[in-house]
């Protein structure tokens, strides 16, 4: 766990610093050898010295006579109890080595009494108790040796162990530092990568925005422009509502006019067929009635003669018709007996009427034949809008869905 969370502190460092282009690797690894070798180094001068002085100590107690040896395997047990009796012991031991080495007599044995012993040394006075006393003191020194050995070997091979795991950690640092220096260049370009995607999607951000305030804005033309379309659409249909009804308006006109002109002709050919009866009762009536049906009949007469009898060749019933209207223009009836004579001056205003009607005749002939030209105009109009109703309905129908949509 703690070598992935320094890895992970170590690749945070390297990222931060990978933009400026720095490698701090290397760096922290140069720093940590010098400050691995000097604590080496000095850790190594240190425990040199210390093993150099105990084992000149430990030695000394080794090659001397039975009594130190003996002495020496008491330290050790008298120094893992720490008590003061034992303690005690070992200055004895000392001190009676000591006293031996010089050939003096040491005033007690293996089995005395700690207690007992330390009041015959006193006893003594002189060297032994002196002796006894600085072996005393130093005791405490022997057994800090004794600690301070153990404690270099344990701090020896913590050291080592130290040591070995910080080599191995320098080697990971190699290799993290090889590998960053390999990532170097592909994080730098993905660096630039990102910036240029950055600006990228910053350019579609605003053609989207673009794009959405047109799209706002064609909505709003093809709003517009539906609003127009059909209202010309409801233009065109009301047009072509009202085309219908003047067609169908003019269908009954010439219906109409169709039959009054049949029955003109009928009424014509019955007059044509039946003259002579018609002229026989209008003279009659001109024989019974006053001037103004005398005027009547000669003005039916005439009209005959200019209007149906004109241009046929035959003049001798027509001119026996007009002597006729003109004795009846001039007969006097007994109810005219007091009335001038009629002279034939009076002929002109008639003759005047007369080509007034012909005129007028000859206008409504025009306008008949004006009328019927018109309707058949209209009513080839209208044949070739019901031929194409279908077409434009189906035009109206996809316009409509197109302005729905």
């Amino acid at each position: 766990m703690s070598r992935g969370l320094f890895l992970v502190l170590v690749a945070a460092c390297v990222l931060s610093f990978v933009e400026a282009g720095k490698s701090p690797i290397l760096d922290i690894q140069d720093e940590g050898e010098s400050i691995l070798d000097q604590w080496r180094e000095k850790a190594a001068n240190e425990l040199e010295s210390e093993r150099e002085r105990q084992s000149s100590f430990f030695g000394f107690l080794r090659t001397s006579r039975s009594c130190w040896p003996r002495a020496l395997s008491d330290t050790k047990r008298a120094c893992a109890s720490r008590t003061e009796k034992d303690l005690t012991r070992l200055a004895l031991a000392f001190t009676s080595c000591h006293l031996r080495e010089g050939g003096l007599r040491y005033p007690c044995d293996v089995e005395t009494d700690v207690d007992a012993c330390v009041k015959r040394v006193g006893k003594r006075g002189g060297n032994a108790f002196a002796a006894y006393t600085q072996f005393r003191i130093h005791v405490y020194t022997v057994c800090f040796s004794l600690e301070a050995r153990s404690f270099e070997d344990y701090t020896k091979s913590i050291s080592e162990a130290l040591l070995e795991r910080a080599a191995e950690s320098l080697a990971l640092g190699k290799q993290l530092s090889h590998g960053l220096h390999g990532l170097q260049a592909p994080l730098s370009e993905m660096y630039n990568i990102s910036k240029l995607t950055f600006g990228n999607t910053k350019l579609v951000l605003q053609n989207e925005r673009d794009l959405l305030r047109t799209q706002d804005e064609v909505r709003g033309r093809v709003q517009s422009l539906s609003s127009v379309v059909l209202d010309q659409q409801n233009a065109t249909e009301e047009f072509f509502l009202k085309l219908q009804m003047d067609s169908a308006q003019l269908l009954r006109m010439q219906e109409e006019y169709a039959a009054k002109v049949e029955m003109v002709g009928s009424v014509y050919g019955q007059m044509r067929q039946h003259w002579v009866a018609l002229l026989l009762a209008f003279s009659f009536l001109l024989m019974l009635g006053g001037r103004q049906n005398l005027r009547l009949a000669a003005m039916m007469v005439i009209f005959h003669q200019f209007v149906v009898l004109g241009g046929t060749g035959t003049h001798s019933i027509e001119m026996l018709f007009a002597s006729l209207s003109v004795l009846a223009l001039t007969f006097h009836s007994p109810r005219d007996v007091a009335s001038p004579v009629v002279s034939p001056m009076d002929l002109g205003p008639l003759r005047s009427e007369i080509k007034e009607i012909l005129g007028l005749l000859q206008q409504a002939k025009a306008s008949a034949h004006h009328v019927l030209e018109s309707t058949e105009v209209k009513e080839r109009s209208k044949r070739a809008i019901t031929r194409s109703t279908p077409t434009r309905k189906k035009k109206r129908t996809t316009r409509s869905a197109n302005a729905k949509v």
